[in-house]
């Protein structure tokens, strides 16, 4: 008898739209090595029923778990992690490539450090079009995987759970950060799978997409026991100030009102220093905010970098802190979750300061001579590589309490990784 050495299982929930495409692309290539199991997690549609089909078709097992996809995990990997040496699971809306489930065991079988293997995909919509491709570097991931059609070495993810550790969703970002540090993450450029976009994506809603990733970033943050502090600085030259108030239909101070709100729910945040001549705090109502403070300082002809810098008043103030968030409410908000992250995985990533941005896809820019140069990106048969950045609005400066008072106008190099709706840029040094 054959021993089976690697588990494929299907996690459906109201797929029944998708459901045969996403099968027929599984069962048109299984190797007498691989199992498949087939899970529906509470279907309401004919999910169950076309489920049962191929069940009896192919003599394959059939789980209903009315549970969440993380707590389905969770159930998988108790039950199952130790019968095989490897694993990968197939979210019933998004289909393998031929040859995808062969490719992926070749790559991974190279090396037994390797923990997990990645391939590249094709982004398709409802009706199966394809809206662009996806190609990863052959080399060590840089970003968080797809936990879907991932394939994973199951002694990397062993001691891995997700509900414990109060994680909802993102799994493939969080076991990312969980294994990167002691296994080899690989990606290659193989088209393995098709990832479906459709109206029940989770990254269609933002605030839940970040509020999950960054339970992801503080999980593993928590489990360092690193003690660190942190506040965020909001400075302004008086010039500035006066242009911002005076403006017609100004949104400067609901702007600021925003992101003082957003700093005051941070968990990673400590204290927030506002730094100008005018005391801009009085024309603010500001009861309950705990760690706001004021930090006069006289106006210079220098750049509000090189002013904040020289302030005698806010050096003081940042003696007892760790990391200094640089943060410009005029030009974008920033949430107390996106704030996080990047909190979080500066220690994590071991970076030593962090830029961030928010992203679009369509606007594309590339790192070439250590600036940021436009390249035209349209239409679906565009590739887009990890080396391409996505930059929709200006971000903020996250950096070591020493690094602050060293840092040059002009920006170094940047290194870092690239998630689909968030850009964090680590910097060699300052």
């Amino acid at each position: 008898m054959i021993k089976k050495d690697t588990l494929l299982y299907v996690v459906a929930h109201n797929h029944e739209k998708y459901l045969k495409q996403s099968l027929d692309s599984l069962f048109s290539q299984l190797d007498p090595k691989t199992d498949v199991i087939l899970i529906d997690s509470g279907s309401r549609d004919k999910s169950k029923i076309i489920l049962q089909k191929y069940a009896d078709k192919f003599n394959v097992k059939l789980f209903r778990k009315k549970m969440i996809l993380t707590d389905i995990i969770d159930w998988v990997y108790s039950n199952f992690l130790d019968k095989y040496d490897f694993i990968i699971r197939l979210d019933a809306d998004d289909s393998l490539r031929s040859g995808a489930i062969e490719t992926l065991k070749k790559h991974i079988n190279s090396n037994k450090k390797i923990g997990s293997i990645s391939g590249s995909w094709i982004e398709i919509d409802e009706k199966s079009n394809a809206l662009n491709k996806m190609i990863l570097d052959n080399g060590e991931a840089i970003e968080a995987f797809h936990g879907a059609c991932t394939l994973f070495r199951t002694a990397a993810l062993k001691g891995i759970k997700f509900k414990s550790n109060k994680i909802n969703a993102q799994d493939g970002l969080y076991t990312w950060l969980c294994i990167k540090s002691e296994w080899s993450c690989r990606t290659i450029s193989d088209l393995v799978f098709q990832y479906r976009r459709h109206k029940n994506n989770l990254s269609n809603d933002e605030d839940k997409l970040f509020l999950n990733r960054k339970m992801a970033y503080k999980s593993v943050f928590d489990s360092k026991n690193i003690k660190i502090m942190s506040c965020a600085i909001i400075g302004y030259l008086e010039e500035d100030l006066e242009q911002y108030e005076v403006k017609s239909n100004s949104n400067f101070y609901p702007n600021l009102i925003s992101q003082l709100e957003y700093l005051e729910n941070s968990q990673s945040i400590d204290k927030v220093f506002i730094s100008c001549e005018t005391d801009i705090t009085k024309k603010l109502k500001l009861e309950g905010y705990e760690k706001i403070s004021f930090v006069k300082r006289t106006s210079t002809n220098q750049s509000l970098l090189k002013s904040l810098q020289n302030c005698s008043n806010l050096k003081h103030a940042l003696s007892n802190f760790t990391d200094m968030l640089i943060v410009n409410p005029v030009k974008h908000i920033w949430t107390d979750a996106m704030i996080d992250i990047a909190i979080y995985s500066k220690y994590i990533h071991k970076y030593n300061s962090v830029i961030a941005c928010k992203l679009l896809k369509g606007a594309v820019y590339e790192n070439s001579n250590n600036t940021l140069e436009l390249v035209n990106f349209s239409g679906p048969n565009t590739a887009i590589t990890s080396r391409f950045l996505y930059i929709r609005m200006p971000g903020f400066i996250l950096l070591d309490s020493n690094n602050f008072f060293d840092m040059k106008d002009k920006l170094p190099k940047p290194v870092g990784h690239v998630s689909n709706n968030f850009l964090t840029l680590g910097w060699d040094s300052i």
